[in-house]
């Protein structure tokens, strides 16, 4: 196989790849989005509230009633990110390096936003029961 061709393959592959990454990662995240702009952050923080004793779910409430709109306008960050880097895939046009920053940026913008639920998730942990703590340590969030 020529110098060239296997470039075409290599290229084709990492273009296949990424793809398949940002598509797994839509699934993933759009597991629960079904509630408007904030319907899979809403699932997420659910989920961690559910998993809590009622006595820990008080803490945790209060704390993220304090960062509702940091966490809600990382969630819509990383939406944007997404459905840009998803537009670029269905340009007539197909614009590798534009793809792969689309791409980067939207991972960087999910990385955002699962560090500020953790963030949250920490704070709340000293606040919390040993029953809570335990609770948590086995959630679905931590997913």
């Amino acid at each position: 196989m020529t110098c060239r061709r296997w470039i075409a393959v290599l290229g084709t592959l990492l273009l296949l790849s990424l793809a398949a990454n940002l598509f797994v990662g839509g699934v993933i995240l759009g597991r629960g989005a079904g509630g408007g702009a904030e319907g899979g952050l809403r699932v997420g923080i659910e989920r961690i509230l559910r998993a809590l004793p009622d006595s820990d779910r008080d803490v945790m409430q209060a704390l993220l009633d304090q960062r509702r709109d940091e966490l809600q306008q990382r969630f819509m960050d990383f939406r944007a990110a997404r459905r840009a880097a998803g537009d670029l895939l269905r340009a007539d046009a197909f614009d590798a390096a534009a793809f792969a920053a689309a791409e980067r940026d939207a991972r960087e913008k999910s990385f955002a936003l699962q560090n500020a639920v953790r963030d949250l998730v920490m704070e709340a942990m000293p606040q919390l029961s040993p029953e809570g703590r335990a609770a948590l340590a086995k959630a679905p969030w931590r997913g």
